[in-house]
């Protein structure tokens, strides 16, 4: 399907195209819908849900010439940005290959010309604006909210960012819809919300559209994601070991990350599966949860845990495409975690707080799923994808708690699939996700 962007980007004396819903068309030459924002944004400004985020995006725009907003493709940043400015911004997207030409070939003109404030998409592709950007920015430091960049490869814009746009950009990361923002799409009970996520997922395109088949979309997502993004800015070797690769790393989700384990099957190196990481946590399809270290007096794992931030992916990566399947898989308890542990960092992101997310585990076998780090003391939480909360699934929490002495907990959580409540002593609660996330201290 080819897509075709009619919101080209004017120079010169001519007024660039504002951004209304009269000069963002798009038209989609196929019935079959790729997972492009291009063409489905006349469907999501129907049904626009919004954003959290919004909110910490007001606060900096406010403190800062440039915002930068990074986070996994389709997840929404282009369209909340659009929504939040409509009639307000400029628009170009790099997307577009006639756009990234243009500032490809003469990146100082390109800024100059572009009418501000201006909304820059996918500016991983162009990184060579970035300086002009800064000369921009200086130019009049009073100005604030004049650029605001999108990247889908956080740390090859990152690292563009700080060469160039440091003390001038306040950078915010984005993911795809969370729980309460995407309340009025499930029923209002632990199950299905859940469910819902393996099922649909939180991209919004999935999430929102009844018509999208989501296996189809996922596939597609897949072939898009690894064919022209990974592709075009990485050398990743073989594109057949790569897509191995990420369905061997989803089948281990939840777990501790065995590098070695992964490259044998694959017959390539362990280096080689620290870059492959390394680009599916630039691209925000996965998250590596480190093991909280502190002087404790144990021995202490060093190893991360892999989460894929959003459920349905992964959950289509291990071919559990109904409620079904994913209730009777093997999986289902690191999917829960899974999907818990990525509803706490949604939660914190949205905040506009940095996550300060661990688990805990050391070399007498006492594990603990998560340790949040807050200003009121440490969270922990464990999940159980089981009908039946027992007391004894709490006692990893106890004693952690013991082990905390000098920093004790300000809050424990024991969090099961039905969500059933109860408070046991010691201070450790049973509750719902959606109850632990509204309990949690906002920073």
């Amino acid at each position: 399907m080819e897509i075709v962007n009619s919101a080209r980007l004017s120079f010169g004396k001519q007024n660039p195209e504002r951004l209304s819903p009269a000069n963002l068309q798009y038209h989609c030459k196929s019935a079959v819908d790729k997972p492009g924002i291009a063409c489905y944004y006349s469907f999501m400004k129907q049904k626009y849900i919004k954003r959290h985020i919004e909110s910490v995006v007001k606060s900096y725009s406010a403190q800062f010439p440039v915002v930068v907003l990074t986070g996994p493709r389709q997840s929404g940043k282009t369209t909340m940005l659009k929504h939040m400015y409509s009639g307000k911004c400029s628009y170009a997207s790099f997307d577009d290959l006639t756009t990234r030409k243009m500032a490809e070939d003469d990146p100082v003109f390109f800024v100059k010309n572009l009418k501000k404030p201006a909304i820059i998409d996918e500016i991983q592709y162009v990184p060579e604006i970035l300086p002009q950007v800064k000369i921009e920015a200086d130019e009049a430091p009073d100005k604030k909210g004049v650029f605001f960049l999108t990247g889908s490869q956080q740390f090859s814009l990152m690292k563009g960012v700080s060469e160039s746009l440091a003390g001038r950009a306040g950078t915010i990361s984005m993911l795809q819809f969370s729980s309460v923002e995407a309340a009025k799409l499930y029923r209002d009970n632990p199950v299905d919300e859940f469910m819902f996520f393996c099922r649909r997922g939180a991209y919004p395109r999935p999430a929102l559209d009844k018509s999208v088949v989501p296996p189809d979309w996922y596939e597609s997502y897949v072939n898009l994601y690894v064919e022209k993004y990974v592709r075009s800015l990485y050398n990743i070797g073989s594109v057949s070991d790569f897509r191995t690769f990420v369905k061997i790393l989803a089948s281990r989700a939840g777990q501790i990350l065995n590098l070695s384990g992964i490259a044998a099957p694959l017959g390539v190196s362990v280096n080689t599966i620290k870059s492959w990481i390394s680009v599916l946590e630039a691209g925000g399809i996965i998250i590596l949860l480190r093991p909280w270290h502190a002087n404790t007096g144990k021995r202490l794992l060093k190893s991360p845990k892999v989460y894929f931030t959003d459920t349905g992916l992964l959950c289509h990566l291990n071919g559990l495409d109904s409620g079904e399947r994913v209730r009777k898989s093997p999986m289902f308890g690191q999917i829960f975690e899974n999907h818990c542990v990525m509803e706490v960092m949604k939660d914190r992101i949205n905040r506009g707080t940095r996550p300060s997310m661990y688990y805990y585990r050391d070399g007498n076998g006492l594990e603990v799923d998560l340790l949040l780090e807050t200003r009121e003391g440490p969270v922990l939480a464990e999940f159980k994808a089981s009908a039946g909360i027992k007391p004894d699934m709490a006692s990893g929490l106890r004693k952690l708690k013991g082990i905390l002495v000098k920093n004790p907990p300000a809050e424990m959580y024991l969090v099961s699939f039905n969500g059933q409540k109860m408070r046991f002593t010691e201070g450790v609660t049973a509750a719902p996700l959606k109850l632990m996330l509204r309990a949690l201290p906002p920073k």
